[in-house]
């Protein structure tokens, strides 16, 4: 199903009005958010309610074993990346990409539809959840103040200039006043 998606891509936005593809766009980010919620919410009724089977060798190979693989990822993949883009990532940015990753929310889904009879279940979704904490929890508190520490390169919010403003102001209403005249009510007529 990704697959398709990326190669169909090109050729649906090419295919579609505007206005159908920012309705396809903001229903899909609307939809994913929903899905994303409803997977937490679940992860944290199971993590209260489900029985747990802790192994303090097992689970704590598991996030070692996670992170490397993330590691490895990576680093394998930028290397891939990084021989075909005029702009290459470096290592601070790989690191960062490393660290800032795995939440597992597909992972405990997945861990959650295993037979109730697998002797294993219970041990593979402590594992899972300590996981997913440890990634939200250590990993998602330590980013910012690590990103700050190796000083890597972030977006810049431009400041739009005065005049910037200020012509961006007379063209909405400007637009206002078009949509008025032409009885046409639209992003313009709204925001005003």
């Amino acid at each position: 199903l990704i697959a398709c998606g990326a190669v169909m891509r090109p050729y649906v936005e090419a295919n579609i009005s505007h206005k159908s593809h920012t309705t396809i766009k903001y229903f899909l980010k609307m939809w994913s958010s929903v899905s994303e919620t409803l997977i937490f919410i679940f992860l944290g009724v199971a993590t209260m309610e489900g029985p747990h089977s802790w192994n303090w060798i097992f689970v704590t190979a598991t996030v070692i074993l996670c992170l490397v693989a993330r590691v490895i990822g990576v680093g394998g993949l930028t290397y891939v990346i990084n021989k075909f883009r005029i702009v290459k990532l470096t290592t601070k940015d790989q690191f960062i990409i490393a660290y800032g990753g795995l939440r597992g929310a597909i992972a405990f889904s997945l861990g959650f539809l295993l037979n109730e009879s697998f002797e294993m279940r219970n041990i593979f979704l402590t594992a899972i959840i300590t996981v997913i904490f440890f990634t939200v929890f250590v990993q998602g508190m330590t980013i910012k103040p690590l990103v700050e520490l190796l000083a890597v390169k972030k977006k810049q919010e431009a400041k739009r200039s005065i005049n910037e403003e200020i012509h961006t102001q007379f063209l909405d209403h400007l637009l206002t006043g078009i949509e008025d005249i032409c009885g046409h009510y639209g992003h313009h007529h709204w925001k005003d």
